[in-house]
């Protein structure tokens, strides 16, 4: 059991939306700290894997144009 403190105007906007959806303002907090979470979790690993990439020696950089025109290519179906 955890117990936090909220400014008062955040709380009266979870009142609201609580009232709104017929939720516990329980229940709207348990999703929406699993949401943010979750969110986490991903940045992290798309973080770690964002590293693993820079650290790779073969690793290939692209300009904007470069980059533009192997999305084009993408688009009409050639292979990049």
């Amino acid at each position: 059991m955890s117990s936090i403190n909220i400014s008062e105007s955040l709380n009266n906007r979870l009142s609201v939306t609580a009232k709104e959806m017929h939720q516990s303002i329980s229940t709207i907090v348990q999703d929406a700290i699993k949401f943010y979470l979750q969110e986490l979790e991903e940045d992290k690993k798309d973080a770690d894997i964002a590293l693993a990439r820079m650290k790779n020696p073969d690793r290939k950089f692209y300009t904007s144009e470069e980059m533009r025109q192997r999305l084009e290519a993408r688009c009409r179906g050639e292979d990049v």
